[in-house]
């Protein structure tokens, strides 16, 4: 036996219902068309790349400066990378106190790879292998004036730090009062206590100098390059006769 047929105001009332759901759903797509497209295909939304002409304060989360940074200094903390072309003016209260820090890790360490901070001993044992200071997180191309730089810092230019320096890629002239920890550096590295730098070549003027694989001069009372040590001057050029440092990262929980 066949059900009875629904009346017709039943079937009025049902796609009357459904008109008004499809209504809803229109008016509220129309005032939202970013939670459509999430519901669709479900991709995060991109993040604007911000720029920032003739000045602006760091840190902060642009990703480009062109012109004037000032503040407390660059970081990539708040955003992917951040990238100053011009002038960057930080003042750190942080350097005063890595000023006796570096001191005495000059002084009673000056060829320990562990005298450097944590970061830069991290890209000293080669944990990060790309020297290219555009794939820094923060890069500065241009002329650098603060009391310390830190991070993963790329320069391409001039940077005069009051306490040190530390980063990926120096392709300049790197000026430190105490110290550069450098990975790599293409140019001239002066500081007044000690120069670190992995691998580069140019002019190293310092107390202390160390490096793994150097590319000419340095100048200092203690100067190191690979296995040798030479007071006043040390230099080298052509071919490392040591083997050079494998190409490939470190693994976690290796050597």
């Amino acid at each position: 036996m066949r059900p009875p047929s629904a009346s017709p105001s039943i079937t009025a009332l049902r796609r009357g219902a459904v008109v008004m759901a499809l209504t809803w759903n229109v008016l509220c797509i129309a005032q939202n068309p970013d939670s459509a497209s999430t519901a669709v295909t479900a991709t995060p939304k991109l993040k604007a790349y911000r720029i920032r002409k003739v000045a602006w304060f760091t840190p902060s989360r642009v990703n480009e400066i062109n012109g004037i940074a000032l503040g407390l200094g660059a970081d990539a903390s708040y955003q992917d990378s951040i990238r100053i072309r011009g002038i960057n003016i930080g003042l750190n209260p942080v350097a005063s106190i890595a000023c006796p820090f570096i001191f005495v890790a000059a002084l009673f360490s000056p060829f320990s790879r562990f005298s450097a901070p944590a970061y830069a001993e991290a890209w000293m044992c080669n944990k990060y292998q790309f020297n290219d200071s555009a794939r820094s997180d923060v890069r500065i191309v241009g002329l650098n004036l603060s009391t310390m730089l830190s991070h993963d810092l790329g320069i391409e230019g001039v940077s005069i730090t009051l306490v040190y320096t530390e980063g990926q890629v120096c392709r300049g002239v790197s000026i430190a009062g105490g110290a550069n920890y450098l990975r790599v550096c293409d140019g001239l590295a002066i500081a007044g206590l000690q120069n670190k730098i992995k691998r580069g070549h140019g002019l190293q003027i310092a107390l202390f100098n160390w490096s793994d694989d150097w590319q000419g001069v340095q100048i200092g009372l203690l100067n190191r390059i690979g296995n040798r040590t030479l007071p006043f001057v040390n230099m080298r050029f052509g071919r490392h006769s040591r083997r050079s440092t494998p190409s490939t990262p470190v693994q976690s929980g290796s050597d």
